[in-house]
């Protein structure tokens, strides 16, 4: 995929808002009554659901504003001639959007890149049950393990190298581009938008590949890589384009991620 693509940053939200995730206590399915964060624990790594948990249960319903790459089904946005999208310096369309961080209430994505590509190591966390959907997804190309073409080692620091990022984003609304069915992200935290420039957008989405299908590992025996975004089959992008939009956790979880949590960045409180 090219990385040229829209960035833009929702029913128990009582609950949410009198426990948090930490402390919430299932109440539908066949773990009503369980711990949550305890029940995903068994399937997700304990110390990304912690991490995830917490950071959500901080900002959830908070204000901001942020600046988005408005490239897509939308033409006619202000340039801002400053920011490029990728290495061939094209200019991108940007704007400013005010959103609530987490209104998607239903559900929470953990990535975890530890895990090989050849393994379901995107996790879809529905918070209402505690059921734990586990799918294939891609890494980017730059990140590849010397000798290991299915795992991840390194990741980005800067908006122009073809890592996968790691830290928190919120996803977006759902739209249909050169890529198919895809869902863009802002990036919140951790390396999502590197060292030097936190108020630059991401270019970072999920989208459909065909690199990423069960066909493509069958045939190679292994996944193909992306240029930073995490790709899934055209299938799962299908099922889940209208469920992980318009607010949506998602964190690219690493173990080489620091314990103590990197400043939040691009959060623009109102």
């Amino acid at each position: 995929m090219k990385k040229l693509a829209l960035c833009i940053s929702i029913l128990f939200t009582g609950l949410v808002a009198q426990a948090g995730l930490l402390e919430m206590k299932i109440q539908t399915g066949s773990h009503q009554g369980e711990s949550l964060s305890a029940v995903v624990s068994q399937k997700v790594p304990a110390r990304a659901v912690n991490e995830a948990f917490a950071f959500y249960d901080r900002y959830t319903g908070t204000k901001r504003s942020a600046l988005i790459y408005s490239i897509g089904p939308e033409k006619n946005k202000p340039n801002l001639s400053d920011f490029v999208c990728n290495s061939a310096r094209t200019v991108c369309q940007t704007e400013t959007v005010h959103q609530t961080l987490f209104a998607n209430t239903r559900y929470l994505v953990i990535f975890d890149l530890n895990q090989s590509s050849m393994k379901p190591r995107l996790h879809i966390v529905d918070l209402t049950t505690g059921d734990v959907t586990s799918i294939f997804a891609s890494h980017g190309k730059g990140s590849t393990c010397p000798g290991d073409i299915t795992r991840a080692c390194t990741f980005i620091s800067n908006r122009d190298s073809d890592d996968s990022p790691l830290g928190f984003f919120t996803t977006g609304h759902t739209y249909f581009g050169d890529d198919g069915w895809t869902i863009p992200m802002i990036g919140l935290q951790g390396s999502a938008l590197g060292v030097e420039r936190n108020d630059v957008p991401t270019t970072i989405v999920i989208h459909g590949a065909s690199y990423a299908s069960s066909e493509f590992r069958r045939a190679h025996g292994y996944m193909g890589r992306s240029l930073g975004c995490p790709a899934l089959s055209f299938d799962d992008i299908k099922t889940w384009k209208d469920r992980l939009q318009d607010g949506a956790l998602f964190y690219f979880f690493h173990d080489s991620l620091p314990t103590t949590p990197a400043p939040v960045s691009n959060i623009n409180f109102l």
